[in-house]
């Protein structure tokens, strides 16, 4: 169960689907002036580490950009926590808050079980339905492959490609809408 009412989850889950679609790109161009960017990746549901975090580098703010690589679903039991409080940021905050697609922000990987190294499905259908579950999908389909922080680093999950070069105009066209491919 969640202490979060399944009609506000809904809300902050449509409002950030609708601003990941009005960004619509699969690399995010992020400028930093002032403060600093947090980058944290592969939370897993791992709720107590997430807050651990944001009390040791502090709250999302507009000179504290997080920026989340991916792979907040899957193996730990508090991922949709951890998911509705950074929509939250998102929202109230815009600008603080970024995320990153990783291989877990998948249906594939979400519908395994926890000892498979999934359970995100089972996680969000415990706390509310199969519609919630496939909102986030939905969402994760709308989420960024990388972010180029400042010109000068690039922060992708998966790292980059194996063979050849692949450049920044190329990834920018990748065509993010759509389930993460899986390789055989």
């Amino acid at each position: 169960e969640t202490a979060v009412p399944a009609r506000i989850a809904v809300q902050l889950m449509l409002g950030v689907q609708a601003k990941l679609i009005e960004e619509a790109s699969a690399l995010v161009e992020l400028q930093i002036t002032e403060g600093r960017v947090v980058v944290v990746g592969d939370t897993h549901g791992q709720l107590n580490d997430f807050c651990w975090i944001l009390k040791a580098h502090g709250p999302p703010a507009p000179a504290n950009v997080y920026l989340i690589n991916g792979d907040i679903a899957d193996r730990g039991a508090f991922a949709v926590e951890i998911y509705l409080i950074l929509f939250g940021y998102m929202l109230a905050c815009p600008g603080c808050v970024y995320i990153n697609r990783g291989n877990h922000e998948s249906f594939d990987m979400n519908i395994r079980g926890f000892n498979e190294g999934g359970g995100f499905s089972a996680e969000v259908t415990g706390k509310y339905d199969s519609d919630v579950f496939s909102l986030f999908q939905q969402i994760f389909n709308y989420m960024p492959l990388a972010t180029r922080i400042n010109k000068e680093v690039l922060v992708v999950h998966g790292g980059l490609c194996r063979t050849g070069t692949a450049t920044l105009a190329q990834l920018r066209a990748v065509d993010r809408v759509r389930p993460v491919p899986v390789s055989t």
